[in-house]
């Protein structure tokens, strides 16, 4: 069976190897995840506080 990396050379038709890096980590500001995940500022905190939502980073 082929490795994920020879699945993805195949489909990006490079060699498996030489796949780029993946996008580099960063962080959202609120309203950014407020946008992409469709809920309110209090419904983020509440479901932080009931373990439901990731915490912040600083």
């Amino acid at each position: 069976m082929a490795s994920i990396a020879h699945m993805e050379a195949d489909m990006l038709d490079i060699e498996p190897n030489k796949l780029p890096d993946p996008p580099a980590a960063r962080l959202l500001r609120l309203k950014e995840v407020q946008h992409r995940v469709g809920l309110g500022r209090s419904t983020i905190y509440r479901w932080m506080d009931d373990g439901k939502f990731p915490r912040p980073h600083s």
